[in-house]
């Protein structure tokens, strides 16, 4: 009996510094390609959807901290998967910490990469685009396996989007087998082409694949729907 009261008090005693220590304060973590970054129509970076994020979670008082140091304008999937395997490091707040330390720490990761591939493949060549969006899809297979190595929280996706008038039956097909994808590995799917239906008022011109500021508000609505109750 005197063993059983004492396996009940060690319980208690667990449950109570969890509850004390543990609170409800977000990590926010984004990582990718310029839409992560927040580049806009004019090719400066001004915010995007991280700021808008970063600032609900400041007014609704959970935000712990934020960060997209390790994103960069023509960042490609396989340059991700090689930053976390070589566990690379920024300078964030005078520190020296590595983006493997960072997707462990974030409670929530906003994950946006391969948009400046694709466009790059649609602008300059078609040839074999079926076999080139299936390597893509292999890599962010790799790098979603990377991901979860470090972190079984909260990890948002964006899809991809399309602002041609042609070929969209490879953002179709991108965008149906990355959501299988990432819910396989727990994830949270958004199909930006979906949310951004309206080119006329989230882009500039078909040219041009970074959103106005509507476009970026309008995927950072579609994030805090994802999160509020997080």
């Amino acid at each position: 009996m005197r063993k059983i009261l004492l396996i009940i008090l060690i319980f208690l005693s667990c449950y109570i510094v969890y509850n004390v220590t543990n609170d409800d304060d977000i990590y926010c973590l984004a990582i990718g390609d310029f839409l992560a970054k927040g580049v806009n129509n004019y090719n400066h970076v001004d915010g995007g959807f991280f700021e808008s994020v970063v600032s609900y979670l400041d007014m609704q008082k959970r935000l712990e901290g934020s960060d997209n140091s390790f994103t960069k304008k023509d960042m490609r999937i396989t340059d991700l998967i090689r930053m976390i395997d070589y566990s690379e490091e920024m300078v964030i707040d005078k520190k020296r910490v590595s983006i493997n330390n960072m997707l462990h720490k974030a409670d929530i990761i906003l994950v946006s990469v391969g948009m400046n591939e694709l466009y790059y493949k649609l602008f300059s060549n078609n040839d074999n685009l079926y076999y080139y969006a299936s390597q893509m899809l292999d890599d962010m297979h790799e790098l979603f396996d990377r991901i979860n190595r470090y972190n079984n929280r909260k990890v948002l996706v964006m899809g991809y989007y399309n602002v041609t008038s042609s070929n969209q039956d490879i953002f179709n097909y991108l965008n149906i087998r990355l959501e299988e994808m990432a819910l396989e590995e727990g994830f949270v799917f958004i199909d930006l082409d979906d949310v951004m239906d309206n080119k006329d008022k989230y882009f500039d011109n078909e040219m041009n694949f970074y959103p106005n500021s509507a476009g970026y508000e309008r995927i950072s609505q579609i994030i805090v729907e994802n999160i509020k109750n997080y």
